[in-house]
């Protein structure tokens, strides 16, 4: 049943509002019903057009596309004609071929993308620029630094330095104030220095995609974790095995092999945590060789040339075998030659 109610009614002047415009309002229309359809009409062109103008006068513009989405979009406006209406299906044939367009667009930018990416690595790797390298052979931290740059295959002026010459060590200080090795100048002239902060440098600069998820990965988890087994490292086992290789080459008083077989097990302690790392993973970067796991099998390569796992106690094994994969892995023992000759040279006096 429609309801029909009286316009003087103050009562129901917000049903009112929302039935009418206000051109509708006119005291000699009583009574009309509420929420009924508008009377349906056979417009011919020209009453049509009266009509859009009508529409006009009153702010409601007839849209075909009433119904798109974004900025096409417009709200069902209070007495719209049923020609309007009637655009409905035809605006939903507009939204699908719209859909379409977008998703054909989008895979076009991403195609485009994926290219660009591809292009900008090409590039990279034509592109080598020399890097000059301060380093001197037997350095630790230098051959760090060049296992890094040759896994990228960078083109590398070495200028070495003798740290026991004074004038060798003023050059070095002209580059590096602190008058420490490994240095490095880039094309473009930027020196650095501290190995660490080199290896993430030429990494960050230099590596593929690939290369770079292995050594130092852009997800910001797994860069922290290799960035907190590079401190590790550095606060803990380094120290640790720099004075035992000081100890193992250098100290000939009584109270040598107490020293060292308080260092033993201390190193051990150390050793025994970072095997846990190694129950679920190949590597300390997960199954990738990563930047940490360069620096920490450094130092265990320079333990096993001073012979200290030739004790069994300081055999851990999936530790020895994850050592035999670093060892294993090109230009390995091209970088660490130097340091292992050095540390078997004075050994043997």
């Amino acid at each position: 049943m429609i309801e029909h109610r009286n316009v003087y009614d103050t009562s129901y002047r917000s049903n009112f509002s929302q039935a009418f415009t206000p051109r509708d309002e006119k005291p000699w229309r009583k009574f009309e019903p509420i929420n009924a359809d508008p009377p349906t009409k056979q417009y011919s062109r020209k009453s049509n057009m009266s009509h859009r103008s009508n529409n006009s006068d009153r702010g409601h513009v007839a849209t075909l596309g009433g119904s798109l989405p974004g900025i096409f979009h417009s709200e069902p406006q209070p007495g719209a004609s049923t020609y309007a209406r009637a655009g409905v299906a035809s605006s939903q044939g507009m939204n699908e071929v719209g859909s379409k367009l977008v998703m054909s667009q989008n895979i076009a930018a991403k195609a485009a993308e994926i290219e660009h990416s591809i292009q900008a690595e090409r590039a990279q790797k034509e592109v080598r620029r020399v890097i000059e390298f301060y380093q001197n052979r037997g350095s630790p931290n230098c051959a760090v630094v060049l296992l890094v740059a040759r896994w990228l295959r960078l083109s590398i002026n070495f200028v070495d330095i003798n740290l026991q010459n004074q004038n060798s060590v003023e050059e070095l200080k002209k580059v590096n104030p602190v008058g420490q090795v490994p240095v490095i100048i880039d094309a473009d002239g930027f020196t650095l220095s501290e190995s660490r902060a080199i290896m993430k440098y030429l990494t960050l600069k230099y590596a593929s995609r690939h290369q770079l998820e292995s050594l130092y990965p852009s997800d910001p988890a797994r860069r922290a974790q290799i960035d907190a087994m590079m401190d590790y490292e550095h606060s803990s086992l380094a120290p640790l095995v720099r004075n035992y290789i000081s100890l193992f080459l250098f100290d000939r008083s009584p109270d040598r092999n107490h020293n060292m077989a308080q260092l033993q097990i201390q190193i051990n302690d150390v050793l025994t945590s970072l095997s846990q790392f190694l129950t679920v993973r190949r590597f300390f970067g997960n199954d990738d060789v990563s930047l940490a796991d360069v620096l920490l099998g450094r130092n265990l390569a320079m333990l096993q040339t001073a012979g200290f796992f030739r004790q069994e106690q300081n055999c851990i094994s999936n530790l020895m075998n994850w050592l035999e994969r670093m060892t294993s892995l090109p230009n390995w023992h091209e970088c660490m030659e130097a340091v292992n000759g050095l540390i078997l040279s004075n050994s043997n006096q």
